[in-house]
C-alpha cells in the first residue's frame, strides 16, 4: 500500500495540480516506470523459465 501513497501524495501537492505541464510530465514517469519495472519482471520471468526447461 505504501508503493501508492507515495505517488498519491505527490500527484495531490497543489503545484503539480496547478500546472499542467508537471501534470503530464509526472503521469508520463509514472507510466514510464510502471511499463519499464513490468519488462523487467517479464524478463525475468521469461529466463527463469527457459533455465527450468533446459534441465
Amino acid at each position: 500500500m505504501a508503493l501508492v501513497d507515495l505517488p498519491a501524495a505527490d500527484f495531490m501537492n497543489p503545484k503539480l495540480q496547478n500546472n499542467g505541464i508537471l501534470q503530464v510530465g509526472a503521469s508520463v514517469s509514472l507510466l514510464l516506470g510502471l511499463g519499464l519495472s513490468l519488462s523487467w519482471l517479464f524478463g525475468l520471468k521469461k529466463s527463469f523459465q527457459e533455465k527450468r526447461s533446459s534441465n
